[in-house]
């Protein structure tokens, strides 16, 4: 249940980034950026075909995976890589 319960936090998120069309082009950065393991990306690019769906995936990774993973820390990466408008929408969340 705990991961059900960390996946609905970051629902709105993951959806706005996915429906991003340029996070979708560079969901390999992203996933880089929230240190998913190469093996981890690489199983994620041979399991889904989809750019949609492989980059969902790979937030997916981080979120169940990583014990620090919140709204603060996607934000960040997020803005670092120039996604700023999506880095406001993500603190107007938790506001």
């Amino acid at each position: 249940m705990k991961f059900l319960d960390q996946l609905r936090i970051f629902r709105i998120p993951f959806n706005r980034i996915c429906q991003h069309d340029e996070c979708v082009r560079v969901w390999k950065q992203i996933a880089r950026e929230l240190l998913l393991k190469n093996k981890d990306i690489e199983r994620i690019e041979q399991q889904y075909s989809s750019r949609q769906e492989r980059c969902l995936r790979s937030l997916e990774q981080w979120a169940l995976n990583d014990i620090q993973a919140d709204i603060i820390v996607l934000t960040r990466v997020m803005r670092s890589l120039g996604f700023k408008t999506l880095a406001r929408m993500f603190i107007d969340l938790i506001l």
